[in-house]
């Protein structure tokens, strides 16, 4: 499942650097309660396509599956 990108800085946004796509696990913290879930980052380089370049991240909630980042630069 997608995650959604709100705000400049911090939650999910942290989680947007390097160069190489990974998995890690995150931590969504309430009042009283926290989750802890897997996430897959992935890293796009456009490389120009549609006029745009550099890196796209993008963040995926996994829970319970055993699937593997691809690394797309």
């Amino acid at each position: 499942m997608p995650c959604v990108k709100r705000g400049s800085a911090g939650g999910i946004r942290k989680l947007f650097k390097g160069r190489r796509s990974y998995s890690t696990n995150y931590t969504m913290y309430s009042k009283e309660k926290e989750v802890i879930f897997q996430v897959n980052v992935v890293v796009k380089y456009s490389k120009g396509k549609y006029g745009r370049n550099g890196v796209e991240y993008f963040a995926y909630a996994v829970y319970n599956m055993d699937i593997s980042v691809k690394i797309y630069i």
